[in-house]
C-alpha cells in the first residue's frame, strides 16, 4: 500500500465547525463527526502519495495512522495508483437551477382553494417539489381530492405534513400508497420521535404536538438535508427560502407561509410579475457564511434556514428563531451540559456580535476534557 496514494472518495464532503467538523457521505445518507483537524489533513493531502504524506508527518505518526484507519474504515478513502486518479474527476462544487421558482408549500386547515391554475403556472417557471401541510383533521375524500389534483402537474416529489392520528388512525396510509411521488411525510403529534420507512416513503415522527401556519424554522437532527444540490446551493444560497414559493391557508401567496409580506392571490396573480418582485428575491443571497452563530456550526450546510423567524427580528443576520443547537459547545438544548449561547459568552445585540473564546475554552474543557 506504500506505493500508493490517498484519494478522498467524491461523495464525501467536510464542513468545518467552531468545536469539530463533520464528514457527509451523501452516497449513504450519513454523517460523522470529526475533529476539524482530520477535515484538514483530508483536504491538504488527497491524491497525494502515502509515503510522502507520512514522512510529511512523522512527529504525528500515531494521530495520523489513526485518521488514516478511521477514514479508511467508513469508506471515506481509498488507496489507489495514482494513475488511476484521473478515472475519478472531482465533482463541480456548483449550483444551477433552470428556473424561478424550484419550491412550492401549499397549506390546508379547514377551507379548501383553488390551487390548481397556481400550481400548473409555477411548475411552468420550474417548480419540481411540493410540501403540503394540514393544520387540522383530514378526512380520506379531502386527502385523495387535493393528491389527485397535485400528482399529474409534472412535480418530481411530494412531501407532507399531517397529524400522526390523521395518518395512521384514519386510515390515509392506505390511500397515499398510491401516490407514489409522496417520498417524505412528516408527522407531529406522534407518540415518539424518529424516523422509519413505510412503503418506500420515508416517514419523520416528531412528538411536536400541533403546527400553525407561524411555526417554521424549527432545527433538528432529523430537519437535515443529505443531497449534494442542498449542499452546494447552502454554499451560496439561502438553503430555505431561494427560489421557494408558498400558499397559506386562505389563498394567499408569500414567499414563506411565516412571511407577513403578500405577494399576490391565489386566484388572481402574475408570476412574471411576483417572481421579479423585490419581497421574492431579497433573502436568496444570505446564505449560512452570513448568519450569526449559523457560520460557526458544522452542520450548516445541511441545514435548514429560517429568515422569517429569526432570533432578533431587527438582525437579519440573526440566527434561526427555532434553533437549539449551540456550536461552541456541541450540544443540543435537553443533551447534558447544554449551556445557552449566552452563557458561554455569545452575545449578539445592537452593539454587534461577540464570542468569548477563553470563556468557550473553559467550559469545552469541563465537558470534554480539551
Amino acid at each position: 500500500m506504500t506505493d500508493k496514494c490517498m484519494m478522498v472518495f467524491d461523495s464525501c464532503k467536510s464542513i468545518k465547525g467552531y468545536n469539530r467538523g463533520i464528514i457527509i457521505d451523501f452516497h449513504r445518507f450519513k454523517y460523522f463527526y470529526v475533529p476539524n483537524t482530520l477535515i484538514d489533513f483530508l483536504n491538504e493531502n488527497d491524491r497525494m502519495n502515502l509515503i510522502q504524506i507520512k514522512k510529511n508527518y512523522i512527529e504525528n505518526k500515531e494521530i495520523i495512522e489513526e485518521y488514516l484507519d478511521f477514514s479508511e474504515s467508513n469508506e471515506i478513502i481509498t488507496f489507489t495508483d495514482y494513475s488511476l486518479t484521473n478515472n475519478f474527476p472531482k465533482m463541480k462544487e456548483e449550483f444551477y437551477y433552470p428556473g424561478s421558482i424550484s419550491n412550492i408549500i401549499l397549506d390546508f386547515n379547514l377551507l379548501m382553494y383553488d390551487f390548481g391554475n397556481f400550481l400548473v403556472e409555477a411548475v411552468n417557471f420550474g417548480a419540481r417539489f411540493l410540501q403540503i401541510r394540514f393544520f387540522n383533521k383530514v378526512s380520506c375524500d379531502f386527502l385523495n381530492d387535493i393528491l389527485s389534483r397535485v400528482c399529474d402537474k409534472g412535480l418530481y416529489s411530494i412531501e407532507l405534513i399531517i397529524n400522526y392520528d390523521d395518518l395512521f388512525e384514519n386510515k390515509n396510509l392506505n390511500l397515499i400508497t398510491k401516490f407514489n411521488l409522496i417520498q417524505n411525510i412528516f408527522c407531529y403529534n406522534s407518540p415518539k420521535n424518529g424516523l422509519e420507512e413505510i412503503y418506500s416513503k420515508q416517514i419523520i415522527h416528531s412528538k411536536q404536538s400541533k403546527i400553525n401556519l407561524h411555526q417554521c424554522g424549527y432545527v433538528s437532527k432529523n430537519s437535515f438535508s443529505f443531497t449534494t444540490d442542498h449542499f452546494f446551493e447552502s454554499k451560496k444560497y439561502n438553503s430555505c427560502l431561494n427560489k421557494k414559493i408558498s400558499v397559506d391557508e386562505f389563498g394567499v401567496i408569500k414567499k414563506c407561509p411565516s412571511s407577513i409580506e403578500v405577494l399576490g392571490y391565489v386566484n388572481n396573480f402574475d408570476l412574471n410579475i411576483i417572481t421579479n418582485l423585490n419581497e421574492f428575491s431579497k433573502y436568496d443571497l444570505i446564505n449560512k457564511e452570513k448568519i450569526e452563530v449559523c457560520k460557526d456550526c458544522e452542520h450548516r450546510h445541511i441545514c435548514t434556514d429560517c429568515r422569517i423567524n429569526v432570533s432578533d427580528p431587527k438582525n437579519i443576520f440573526s440566527k434561526p428563531k427555532f434553533c437549539t443547537y449551540n456550536p461552541y459547545i456541541s450540544k443540543w438544548d435537553g443533551e447534558e451540559g447544554y449551556k445557552t449561547l449566552a452563557e458561554c459568552g455569545v452575545i449578539s445585540n445592537e452593539n454587534g456580535f461577540s464570542i468569548d473564546h477563553d470563556k468557550i475554552a473553559e467550559i469545552n474543557k469541563v465537558l470534554w476534557g480539551e
